[in-house]
């Protein structure tokens, strides 16, 4: 069956920067931690935490360094394991320890995979398929002087719950509109030589091929909305990886040659491509007649590998 076209309708995923190693967060009582489990992108970068203790919570946290007060963005992939939590609940939180406050928090129902107990405004609440999701929450009100804190907790607020949930903590740009004018092609790798002799024979030598797509991303806004359709924001700090990850934050990396995950299908995050930034490396971004942002975005896979359905 070919493939051509149909990754056009689809609404496609940047995975960039790196994934938090979860099992050196800080335990709150005794959770049982287990690192290099597979993540949703065919790497294994999640981890297994496990509240086994009917008698206390038991969880993750780490402290976040913001820049600024305010609301900001957090997005969490999260998936639920064995033995599943016993309440069917899972929750993420920032914790404002100084104040004694929660700035964003987000439960977690996994037999319907619907979010509730919200502190904060719910961005996108996305499945991925085989059981993950994406789930990003706007928090408000965070003062950055205080010790600001993101718990991952494996069962919901009850202490007797117990259970286990795989995290996976990693930069995550979600498109609200598809690629636009989307083309793929293969072109001989820069350090190639063409030459034309006297007698108009020509010759070439390519040091390799490179495959290439091009498309231009619309209607980008200055922060994460969850309306129209949920889409990540321009501005962001990247105060960690999953907290206040934009499209500037990406490209800081992208523009320093560090390879990121290109996912055209947000449903089957699994079939992506390893891919440089080609352009922009220099410039503004466009503006669209509403002021929300464009970008001309031209990458390389990094492997050799194709860009498919386009």
């Amino acid at each position: 069956m070919s493939l051509y076209g149909v990754n056009r309708a689809k609404f496609p995923l940047i995975v960039y920067g790196t994934a938090e190693d979860l099992t050196t967060w800080t335990d709150v009582s005794t959770p049982v931690t287990t690192g290099s489990q597979a993540d949703p992108f065919g790497g294994t970068g999640a981890a297994k935490i496990q509240d086994d203790n009917a008698a206390a919570l038991e969880y993750k946290k780490k402290t976040v360094v913001f820049t600024e007060d305010g609301a900001h963005v957090i997005g969490i992939v999260w998936k639920e394991s064995t033995p599943a939590p016993s309440d069917g609940k899972s929750r993420f939180q920032i914790r404002d320890s100084t104040a004694g406050s929660t700035r964003a928090r987000g439960v977690i129902t996994w037999s319907t995979g619907a979010i509730s107990s919200i502190v904060g405004t719910l961005i996108a609440n996305i499945a991925l398929g085989d059981g993950w999701y994406l789930t990003i929450i706007e928090a408000t009100g965070i003062v950055a002087a205080n010790t600001n804190e993101v718990h991952l907790q494996p069962t919901g607020s009850t202490v007797a719950q117990t259970g286990t949930v795989l995290f996976y903590v990693r930069p995550v740009l979600l498109f609200g509109e598809h690629l636009d004018k989307a083309q793929t092609f293969s072109e001989p790798r820069i350090g190639s030589q063409f030459v034309q002799a006297r007698s108009g024979v020509e010759d070439a030598w390519v040091g390799g091929r490179d495959q290439r797509l091009d498309g231009t991303v619309r209607w980008i806004p200055a922060t994460p909305t969850a309306t129209p359709r949920p889409a990540s924001g321009w501005n962001g700090a990247g105060e960690l990886a999953g907290v206040n990850n934009g499209w500037d934050d990406f490209l800081a990396q992208a523009q320093d040659k560090q390879t990121f995950l290109w996912v055209p299908d947000r449903t089957a995050p699994s079939l992506n491509v390893s891919s440089y930034l080609v352009e922009p490396l220099q410039g503004k971004p466009g503006l669209e007649s509403d002021f929300t942002r464009n970008l001309e975005l031209k990458i390389r896979s990094s492997d050799g590998s194709r860009y498919l359905g386009y």
